[in-house]
């Protein structure tokens, strides 16, 4: 224990502030501080609680591989022909995207079924958390509860189709303007329309009009391709590959594209999009690197402590204790050790040399996680089991099943124990065994043979 406490504090002084290590470096590490090789795991697993990751000194320097360099190559000149737009000629298509999406919504609001389903929609979401997700709040009506707005704007919608009174068209026109619905929930209804509408003239209006939408969309995010690459670049660490990292980032992108509403947000597309191309990376490196996926709050909080404990480690020489660290982040010390407990998983099944993975090279005798999870779990199972029991009873079926120290023991052993016959030991059994049988399922009994036995080794003791 002492061994590996001066171990990590090496590692911490000599490796601070690292993320990533070339397999060369820790190697020459290890000779000059006369750190034997076979503590090289031992190294890697400290080096991986302290958030630095060890790579091969045959990869590049940008961490691309070479069978990437020419992909990549190719991508940023494809990129490269797309001009950057000025603040007026982006303000020109964001109206041009706005509109066109806005004569779309009209149309669809004239399909008496669509309006329907949106209604029902609106009534089941029942909060105004929900529906924000549908619709922008419209300022015109801040003295009426949304829910209360958008269901009478609804049914005044229903009316005016089912009566078609004398300009109808605009009183629908003018209701989805207030509501000002959102791209990415209208866009679940544009097959609807398309596969219902019967009226030909109406389908072919919306086409056209998809059209234009769409074609102003891939302008709007071909001039900022080079925003994502530009940001991708301070994932390059993320254990994907560049390439995938900015695709995620495309993502990001074009999702803020559809959230972007001209008449909200008086701000450049690329400051908006920024914070959406973040989250989307970040949240594909988390889905597709971690063997076991921590929820996104988590993978926030673990990063947040990491920062916060390597910035303290600079400014005063040590790390904080961990109730430093919940007062100043505001987290719980629960969550913290838990948090410190998580370390990088290697898939067994992951190449460690040419011809051999980590799972050839594991000591057979160690036992899996699994099974000693497995066996954690059953031991907690039957200490709560054996509760129900007096101390007698509870002596003797730990005895005779080996529950204590692994060893089964006969009648006259146990009897000997605490001064009684045989016969007496195997009543006080018999009656145990009666009592368990009343509080659970006999099956759970199972878990007692299960615990007692090796497969491969040994057999109960018989009298």
């Amino acid at each position: 224990m002492e061994k590996d406490k001066s171990l990590e504090e090496k590692i911490r002084k000599h490796f601070h502030g690292r993320k990533r290590l070339r397999d060369d470096k820790l190697h020459k590490f290890l000779e000059d501080n006369d750190i034997p090789e076979n503590r090289y795991d031992r190294v890697i697993s400290l080096l991986g609680a302290n958030g630095i990751k060890v790579y091969r000194s045959g990869s590049d320097d940008n961490f691309v591989s070479d069978s990437d360099k020419s992909t990549i190559r190719a991508y940023l000149d494809d990129i490269s022909r797309y001009d950057l737009l000025s603040k007026k000629e982006e303000r020109k298509l964001l109206e041009a995207k706005h509109d066109n999406f806005m004569e779309m919504s009209n149309l669809m609001f004239t399909h008496l079924p669509l309006v329907r389903e949106i209604d029902s929609r609106v009534r089941d979401s029942g909060t105004t958390t929900g529906i924000s997700r549908m619709f922008f709040y419209c300022r015109d009506y801040n003295d009426m509860a949304l829910e209360d707005k958008l269901k009478d704007m609804l049914s005044g919608i229903v009316q005016s189709l089912q009566k078609k009174k004398t300009g109808y068209n605009k009183k629908i026109k003018d209701a989805v303007e207030k509501m000002s619905p959102k791209e990415d929930f209208m866009k679940n209804f544009f097959d609807m329309f398309l596969w219902e509408c019967k009226d030909k003239r109406k389908v072919d209006k919306f086409r056209n009009l998809y059209l234009k939408y769409e074609t102003v969309k891939k302008k709007l995010a071909e001039s900022n391709l080079r925003l994502v690459v530009s940001i991708a670049k301070n994932y390059a660490h993320g254990g994907l590959p560049f390439l995938d990292i900015i695709q995620f980032g495309n993502i990001g992108l074009m999702r803020s594209i559809e959230k972007f509403n001209i008449k909200i947000y008086d701000t450049r597309i690329s400051t908006y999009s920024t914070w959406w191309i973040k989250q989307s990376i970040n949240r594909g490196i988390t889905d597709n690197t971690d063997t076991i996926r921590l929820p996104n709050g988590r993978v926030h909080e673990k990063k947040k402590i990491n920062e916060y404990k390597n910035r303290y480690f600079a400014e005063n020489g040590r790390y904080p204790d961990l109730e430093y660290i919940s007062e100043a982040l505001d987290i719980k010390r629960g969550n913290i050790e838990k948090l410190s407990k998580t370390t990088n998983i290697i898939s067994l099944d992951s190449v460690k040399e040419k011809n051999s993975t980590f799972g050839t090279i594991m000591d057979s005798k160690i036992k899996a996680p699994y099974t000693k999870t497995q066996t954690k779990q059953m031991k907690k199972s039957i200490d709560n089991l054996l509760c129900v029991l007096d101390a007698r009873e509870r002596y003797v079926i730990e005895g005779r099943y080996g529950l204590k120290d692994g060893e089964t023991h006969t009648l006259d052993e146990l009897g000997q124990g605490i001064d009684v016959t045989r016969e007496r030991i195997r009543q006080i059994e018999s009656k145990a065994i009666r009592k368990l049988q009343r509080i659970v399922m006999s099956e759970k009994l199972e878990y007692l043979e299960e615990f007692t036995y090796d497969k491969n080794k040994s057999t109960r003791k018989r009298l």
